[in-house]
């Protein structure tokens, strides 16, 4: 079971009272980067049903929409204990992760 979580990156935009918290944000997920290698490993699938619940509780202000998503269908796959779904989440994930990234240091430019 393959779900590609889709990003659009123009409604990928903070709410402007968080806009100075994102770069926080951003290092925060990039550390539950080995918490969620760690949990998969070991098929830990209530801690995986956390993390994504966690991920769709609190993203979208920070303008994660599709960490938000993730984390939808993260907490999901856990609940069915399909590992290789949650597993393609994390490839997902870090992919997503590296990216914003990228449109960080491209915002933080100046034009």
């Amino acid at each position: 079971m393959e779900s590609k979580i889709e990003i659009d990156w123009s409604l990928e935009a903070p709410e402007p009272t968080l806009i100075e918290f994102v770069p926080n944000f951003q290092e925060n997920r990039k550390k539950e980067i080995s918490e969620f290698k760690k949990l998969l490993a070991v098929k830990d699938f209530s801690g995986l049903k956390k993390l994504g619940h966690n991920w769709k509780g609190f993203s979208r202000p920070y303008g994660y929409i599709a960490l938000e998503k993730m984390g939808k269908a993260l907490e999901k796959a856990a609940g069915l204990k399909d590992i290789e779904l949650c597993e393609s989440l994390f490839h997902q994930f870090l992919i997503y992760i590296n990216e914003k990234d990228v449109k960080m240091v491209e915002a933080s430019r100046p034009t």
